[in-house]
Order: structure tokens, then C-alpha cells, then sequence
């Protein structure tokens, strides 16, 4: 451990240590605590060498640090990966009310989505496309809670947020909301690649 005017940084890594623990908390290096001194003339200090540790326990330290830090980046790749799905599963559920209200073509449920998002100008085609992104969302929420074939995931991920887009073309303000949460909902996929086998 170097210290520079009370700062002090790790040999092996560098980077800086705030709390003596008597570890590097990046690296796992062990390296001597600052000794705290006594009353001077008193009988009770010792004078003593202490000896740091062994070899033996600064590679158990660092190989149970490099465990912990593979289960925490393990744990906060499966919490990111059930947002998602969560996600995803909203998408779908808001697909099929939009499309089935759509093709319903009148009443109080049309008219509700009328008013809500914008949407009526061309029922079929844009229950069609509605449709057909939530069931493309599915497919990747499918494939993301089973961890294979990432590629499949995230080209469903994105041409479902791409075919949002298309409902630009009749209007639709709620395309907007369908087109960033889509890409937001792909950028999670892409970052969960790790996850899949």
C-alpha cells in the first residue's frame, strides 16, 4: 500500500483504499494496517513484529473475493433479465387489449383507445401491426426466460419496436411510447447476451 497525503492506493491495482480493512476491496491484496499508537511509556505496548499473511490465505482472500463478485455480477444479471421479461410481458398484454379493441371496430372499447391513444384512422392495419409486435414481443420474452438462441431474442426485441414505428404513418401518437420502450426493452436484451448459453 503507497500512501500519498493521507491518501492511500493499493500496489497491486491502484486504485485507492478508504477504510482500513487490511484488503484492497477492488483487487483482494492484503497489505499491514496503520498501527495505532499507544501511551508512550506505557507497559502494556508491545513491541513485537507482526507478520502479514501467507501467501496460502492472500490467494484464498482473492479467490473467495473473485466468487463473490461472480455471484454479485451473476445475481444482478438475473434481476436484469426478469425486469425484462416483465417488460416485454407488459408489451404484450397492452398489444393484444390495443388489437382486440381495434378489430372490435365500434363501441365503448374503440372508442376508448380512440381517445387514449389516437388510433381508429385505419382499425385493421394498425391492429395488424399492433398484433404482430406484441407477438413478436412474446417470442423474444419466450426465448429470454429460457436463455437460448440470444440472436432470435433480440432481432424479435427490435422488429417489434421497428414495427411500432410503422404507426407513425396513421397518426398514432402512441407509437412514440411503443418505439422507446421497445428500444429500451432491445438494449436490455443486447446487454443480457452473457446470460444466454
Amino acid at each position: 500500500m503507497m500512501e500519498v497525503q493521507n491518501v492511500r492506493f493499493c500496489q497491486e491495482c491502484g486504485r485507492e483504499i478508504l477504510e482500513d480493512f487490511g484488503f484492497c476491496p477492488a483487487c483482494g491484496a492484503f497489505y499491514d494496517k496503520p498501527r495505532e499508537s499507544g501511551p508512550v511509556g506505557s507497559a502494556n505496548v508491545r513491541t513485537e513484529q507482526t507478520t502479514g499473511p501467507s501467501e496460502t490465505e492472500q490467494e484464498a482472500a482473492r479467490a473467495a473475493y473473485q466468487a463473490y463478485m461472480t455471484q454479485l455480477t451473476e445475481q444482478i444479471y438475473v434481476n436484469n433479465m426478469r425486469i425484462t421479461i416483465v417488460m416485454l410481458g407488459i408489451w404484450v398484454g397492452l398489444s393484444a387489449v390495443i388489437s382486440l379493441c381495434l378489430l372490435s371496430g365500434s363501441g365503448m372499447f374503440f372508442d376508448w383507445v380512440k381517445a387514449a391513444f389516437g388510433m381508429g384512422s385505419s382499425p385493421l392495419y394498425e391492429a395488424v401491426i399492433v398484433g404482430v409486435s406484441g407477438i413478436l414481443a412474446l417470442v423474444s420474452a419466450i426465448i429470454c426466460s429460457q436463455r437460448k438462441l440470444w440472436s432470435i431474442a433480440f432481432y424479435s426485441c427490435f422488429g417489434s419496436t421497428v414495427l411500432t414505428a410503422l404507426l407513425i404513418f396513421f397518426n398514432d401518437r402512441i407509437c412514440i411510447y411503443f418505439f422507446l420502450c421497445g428500444l429500451l426493452a432491445s438494449l436490455r436484451v443486447r446487454n443480457l447476451r452473457p446470460m444466454f448459453e
